[in-house]
């Protein structure tokens, strides 16, 4: 159960949609389906079919359902709004939420800059630092020489923006991201030892990105690594140096990528999968979890194994070998 304060009005503003309730009404909880509070919202999906629902005892509540569930059995003073996407309204609401709680964290430990952006006490900002108008940067976190900043922006508690970073405007960069550091490039001198090769290149992210807590987003050789517009990734991922990364790709929890990958937009990338360097993933593929990716995927192709295999020819190794056993 989430504790909120949500009028008619505001609920309309925010989904777009009509509210049918008279008077000056407030809603007190957003809760799951098998929670009973009054005066709550509920989303319900597909997934509920056939599900015994504690929410349809709740009053003075509001539904909003998916066309394809059956729910007609809510109390008489609640209200059931059918809708195409529910997910779709409950990500707008949890949004408009999510907006109201950013500045709960803002305190007399930050200080306010002339553009209206709040900086940790704590935080360290190199000099040569860009920020742009309402940025928001948390407790202990480092940025260094040649880094820029845009509107909008939340940088989360212990982050590391190392040098020659550009970050776009509407980005949440989560707790404890590494980003700009040094990518791992080693050539052998003379003597026949390992040496780093320096990467200099930087890091350029979107708009509207969002990087989850502890991922790593290593700087360029020469050009930057690149992630675009509207690019989401979970907890603890790893993009490597040169890696270009196009917009709306989706990046599940535990991913490695390695160097010069590119993946090409509305691509979605499995929990723990990992991608050999210099491999290219097409528009709009889906790399399954675990998936081992040692050579390119074509546009709109579905791969899963190890080595990854497009499905329909992994399902056909796994009959032929469940066949011999």
């Amino acid at each position: 159960m989430i504790s909120c304060e949500l009028s008619k009005e505001v609920l309309q503003q925010v989904t777009g949609l009509l509210i049918p309730r008279e008077g000056d009404f407030k809603y007190h909880h957003i809760c799951s389906f098998d929670e009973c509070y009054d005066n709550s919202i509920y989303f319900l999906g597909k997934k509920i079919n056939g599900i015994n629902l504690l929410c349809k005892n709740a009053e003075d509540s509001i539904y909003f359902v998916e066309k394809t569930v059956s729910f007609n059995n809510a109390s008489s003073d609640s209200i059931i709004i059918y809708v195409e996407n529910v997910r779709n309204i409950m990500m707008k609401i949890l949004l408009y939420l999510e907006e109201g709680t950013l500045d709960d964290f803002i305190d007399e430990d930050y200080y306010i800059t002339d553009k209206k952006s709040k900086i940790h006490k704590t935080a360290v900002v190199d000099n040569n630092t860009a920020i742009g108008s309402e940025v928001i940067i948390g407790p202990h976190v480092y940025i260094g020489r040649n880094v820029a900043i845009g509107d909008n922006t939340r940088i989360f508690s212990g982050v590391k923006i190392v040098r020659n970073v550009s970050i776009g405007k509407n980005c949440l960069i989560r707790e404890n991201s590494v980003i700009g550091g040094g990518g791992f490039g080693i050539e052998k001198d003379e003597s026949g030892n390992n040496i780093h090769i320096p990467q200099l290149g930087g890091v350029v992210i979107g708009d509207y990105v969002e990087i989850g807590a502890l991922n790593t987003v290593c700087s360029g050789t020469i050009k930057p690594t690149y992630v675009g517009n509207y690019v989401k990734t979970d907890d603890h991922i790893h993009i490597a140096h040169n890696d270009l990364i196009e917009d709306n790709t989706s990046i599940t929890a535990g991913v490695i990528i390695s160097g010069s990958v590119i993946i090409k937009q509305g691509s979605w990338i499995g929990i723990n999968s990992s991608i050999k360097q210099g491999v290219k993933i097409g528009e709009n593929s889906l790399i399954g979890m675990a998936a081992c990716v040692n050579k390119d995927v074509q546009e709109g192709t579905t791969v899963i194994g190890n080595p990854a295999k497009e499905i329909s020819e992994f399902i056909k190794v796994q009959n032929k070998i469940n066949s011999i056993l």
